[in-house]
């Protein structure tokens, strides 16, 4: 959806003390911190992770509905039933569509967990702009003392 990469556009936030500040960037973005040091992620509230696929996806990757509304009217995605088959570390739920010649497509994988490497994407990044961040930090200081003088006057 692009929001992890346009979350990192801002600048930095600055926190501290006045006389040692610290520039704190974040991307604001649940996800970022697994995306950079990796992990597991298991389900919460149900027994499998449901993991949208094909026609179940919008163009930038988002889910266009959820599996409990996809069985409940799997009209929604334009098929006629659907129907759920098991396998080693979940399943699958397909979509069936078509009168004459029935085509059956997965629309979400069930998994029990899902293990995500890490990517180091944010630490690759500051490393290639190492020369740049200090005017960056700067810059951020000084707005921040503008916005404050300004907010005291």
């Amino acid at each position: 959806s692009g929001r992890l990469k346009g979350g990192w556009a801002r600048p930095p936030r600055l926190e501290g003390m006045a006389d040692k500040p610290i520039a704190v960037l974040s991307a604001n973005v649940a996800y970022s911190r697994i995306h950079e040091y990796g992990g597991t992620i298991t389900p919460k509230n149900a027994r499998y992770l449901t993991i949208p696929v094909g026609r179940a996806l919008t163009p930038t990757g988002q889910a266009k509905v959820t599996a409990p509304m996809f069985i409940n009217d799997p009209g929604t995605l334009g098929y006629e039933h659907s129907f759920f088959r098991k396998s080693g570390a979940g399943g699958i739920i397909f979509g069936v569509r078509g009168k004459k010649i029935r085509v059956i497509e997965p629309v979400f994988v069930l998994r029990v967990r899902v293990d995500i490497p890490a990517r180091h994407y944010v630490s690759t990044s500051i490393s290639q702009m190492i020369d740049r961040i200090p005017g960056v930090v700067e810059t951020a200081t000084l707005r921040a003392r503008r916005e404050i003088v300004g907010a005291a006057e």
